[in-house]
């Protein structure tokens, strides 16, 4: 059984937030939302950069289950570069080109987000 993937309302935001509104995958045009029938509908999924699950890709057996949901450990891919990532010729998306996504993506966004207090 795998373990349980939970993420608090202020990771949710960090990445939404942080994402510029788009897939973190480089280059990549997917908006975090589409509106569909009148409502916005989540376009992007939640992707760890170090597998939950034993089984998964790029797996760190050290990591606690904190800090595997911890918002260091994820992005929001779309979910064909989501099944990229994780599918078949996973082993070259890996820990160190995510982590480059990641900051590629959320470094323009957090100069802000220093300034909050409180």
């Amino acid at each position: 059984m795998g373990e349980a993937r939970k993420y608090t309302s202020g990771t949710h935001a960090a990445l939404m937030s942080l994402c510029r509104g788009y897939c973190y995958w480089p280059g990549c045009e997917e908006p975090v939302t589409r509106f569909i029938d009148g409502e916005h509908i989540l376009n992007l999924e939640i992707a760890h950069i170090r597998a939950v699950s034993s089984g998964g890709k790029r797996f760190d057996p050290e990591l606690s289950l904190d800090e595997k949901n911890a918002f260091s450990n994820l992005l929001l891919l779309c979910k064909v570069h989501h099944v990229r990532v994780d599918g078949h010729g996973s082993e070259q998306y890996t820990v160190e080109l995510l982590e480059a996504w990641k900051e590629q993506r959320e470094s323009e966004g957090t100069a802000p987000l220093l300034e909050l207090r409180g």
